[in-house]
């Protein structure tokens, strides 16, 4: 049962029993002191350390190949500070430059400029967006593992696994299982930890840029 149902029901039981004391009496009666409410334990790290990760993720300057089921699905870099660049299998690049407030798909010798509004729709191969969508295992308490490894079995849910075994405790693997679902397996390979070069958010000089009118 959660900490807020549980709080939830406290006050009900309050004002319930403070409700029957007033029933049945026409004569006033000094008013009974309410029982106390049980003190619910502080929130503990674990409650929010994978949106820690996450943040951390987020503040990070890197880039890092993902692969899904061995297959590299893209490779994504980031300066930290809200400029990105996303890489396809298939060539095409996107950049989006947010000192500029501008972003690109580049395919080709081609650069189209595009609607910066869009952008987050391609966030979506970010080391922290793939590992924010696994949030609703980090609702309960993990069932096993250790420091660099986090487990989590939920009945009717699934399971999930996640490994922080890259340098400084990036996160280097995710391995999913649900109930309707194939198992499925994310790995993190990084370069440029900490030292991403701040041309890749830029476009390059030999483009032809097609501008939105």
């Amino acid at each position: 049962m959660s900490k807020r149902l549980l709080i939830v029901l406290a006050v009900v039981t309050a004002l319930f029993t403070a409700f029957l004391a007033g029933c049945g009496n026409d004569e006033p009666e000094a008013e009974a002191p309410a029982p106390e409410q049980t003190q619910q334990p502080p929130v503990t790290s674990e409650d929010t350390e994978l949106d820690q990760k996450i943040e951390e993720l987020k503040n990070r300057a890197m880039t890092v190949e993902v692969f899904e089921d061995g297959e590299s699905i893209g490779k994504w870099s980031q300066d930290g500070k809200g400029s990105w660049r996303l890489e396809e299998p298939a060539g095409e690049i996107y950049i989006y430059n947010a000192d500029m407030e501008m972003a690109w798909r580049i395919s080709d010798d081609t650069a189209t400029e595009l609607d910066p509004a869009f952008m987050p729709m391609y966030e979506a191969s970010s080391p922290m967006i793939l590992l924010s969508a696994y949030s609703v295992f980090a609702l309960g308490p993990r069932t096993d593992g250790g420091d660099d490894v986090w487990e989590w079995n939920l009945p009717g849910i699934g399971s999930l696994k996640i490994e922080f075994k890259e340098p400084e405790g990036l996160i280097s693997r995710i391995i999913s299982e649900s109930p309707d679902a194939d198992k499925k397996e994310l790995e993190f390979e990084y370069t440029d930890v900490d030292d991403v070069p701040e041309d890749l958010f830029e476009l390059p000089d030999d483009v032809a840029v097609v501008t939105i009118d």
